[in-house]
């Protein structure tokens, strides 16, 4: 890919916000780093030969507002081994996040906490200065070979709900919402069938651990705000159904009441 189609291509993509921290914690395992940054701006950037890794994504295509000052920038860390080998407190999670939480052991279906992580959040401005910190909870829920996911956070001044709404329960809105990703290598050669696919939002192509030179990923994510906290409850590459996602989320709701 020659570099002014590879900028081009960079400029186009865009992510789930809950995927950085998906994102930040492969890169690292891959390279065996422990911390990685993954930087939230206009576009995504390759990733980085250097103690971390940084990742350039599309925020809601645009600046936003908090405290009347513009943000341009998410800079989110994580680590790339798991914070949380079994279920937290909420006292835990209020010391580590400032927040409490929805806290499941397991769902109705069978799914079963695994791990988790903090993500640390930075808000900054046009000028890189720092103007909103936040953490967010990533806890995964395995059962079988399966896993699905859910990001938790209070505290981010972007308005996230994104997708159709599928349904309402409660005064509470679901939102869905399901996309092709592909991870390509930094060297990779876009074909004229992958640039229509990109123009018409069919597939979204990111730079990031892929094998033998492309990896595609189907995200189906359901996320809701209740009680002053955003969550995510998503899967790459799962089985789960939209009905049975929603029933997830409501039981996440129901625990957090």
């Amino acid at each position: 890919m020659r570099k002014n189609d590879y900028i081009k291509t960079m400029r186009a993509m865009h992510m789930p916000d809950d995927m950085r921290a998906r994102i930040a914690q492969r890169m690292a395992q891959e390279n065996e780093y422990k911390e990685v940054s993954i930087s939230m701006f206009k576009h995504k950037k390759k990733r980085m030969a250097a103690a971390v890794i940084a990742a350039t994504v599309v925020v809601g295509g645009s600046a936003f507002a908090f405290g009347g000052t513009a943000i341009s920038q998410i800079i989110a860390t994580c680590s790339a081994s798991a914070d949380y080998t079994s279920l937290p407190s909420a006292q835990q999670c209020q010391r580590d996040a400032g927040f409490t939480p929805a806290l499941l052991q397991s769902f109705d279906n069978g799914f079963a906490f695994k791990d988790g992580v903090i993500v640390h959040n930075q808000e900054q401005n046009e000028d890189g200065q720092t103007v909103n910190k936040y953490a967010s909870l990533e806890f995964d829920y395995q059962k079988g070979d399966e896993t699905v996911s859910l990001m938790q956070d209070s505290g981010a001044a972007q308005e996230k709900e994104t997708g159709r709404c599928a349904a309402q329960k409660d005064g509470v809105s679901y939102y869905e919402t399901t996309k092709t990703e592909k991870y390509v290598s930094d060297s990779y050669q876009m074909t004229e069938q992958d640039r229509k696919e990109e123009a018409s939002g069919q597939v979204e192509f990111n730079v990031g651990p892929s094998d033998n030179g492309v990896e595609t990923v189907q995200y189906h994510g359901i996320n809701w705000t209740a009680g002053g906290v955003h969550y995510n409850l998503y899967q790459m590459n799962g089985s789960l159904t939209t009905a049975q996602m929603l029933e997830m989320a409501q039981q996440i709701t129901a625990a957090a009441d």
